[in-house]
């Protein structure tokens, strides 16, 4: 019985770590480059409804739609921002773009020139990360770079029993 009990908890506490195992994994193929890897830690279709979502919502929000109190031409305006960003998440969420987005810390606007600022992932002592489970299938990983002002944050969604995978990610 004592037996029985003991791997019984050590399932358990498996399939409780296999989250942070699939991070581990994901910061692996950051740190080296291997997009093909973290590619394997990815739902594109959810990721590119989700980053499609939230191009909309900047765009609405600089815009100014107010969909509320709208008219035609607003609700017309409003269509297209949604297919627009619906359909330029098809050609923007590649496992290049993916990868090069997730290794990118910060963009920087200096004379009109835009470069990348990459975080490194093999300096741990400035990479500072808090886990958390948001549900049983919801689990957050936020990312902090002391060197920079940008955080990122991971959505990973359970799929199957113990596979985890990216279907969101914001930068604040």
């Amino acid at each position: 019985m004592k037996i029985f009990s003991t791997l019984i908890l050590a399932i358990c506490l498996y399939i409780l770590a296999t989250p942070l195992i699939t991070t581990y994994h994901i910061f692996s193929a950051i740190d080296s480059v291997d997009d093909v890897k973290l590619s394997q830690y990815i739902n594109y279709p959810k990721l590119r409804q989700n980053l499609g979502n939230q191009l909309y919502d900047a765009v609405e929000e600089k815009i100014g739609i107010d969909t509320e109190n709208s008219n035609f031409m607003t609700n017309l305006l409003a269509k297209t921002g949604q297919v627009v960003a619906t359909v330029s998440m098809q050609y923007i969420v590649t496992p290049d773009n993916i990868g090069i987005a997730l290794r990118s810390g910060i963009l920087n606007d200096n004379d009109d020139v835009l470069t990348h600022e990459l975080w490194d992932f093999s300096d741990n002592d400035l990479i500072h990360c808090q886990y958390k489970y948001m549900g049983l299938n919801d689990f957050i990983v936020i990312v902090d770079h002391e060197n920079y002002e940008s955080r990122a944050i991971i959505l990973l969604e359970r799929e199957g029993f113990t596979q985890w995978r990216i279907t969101n990610v914001t930068f604040d």
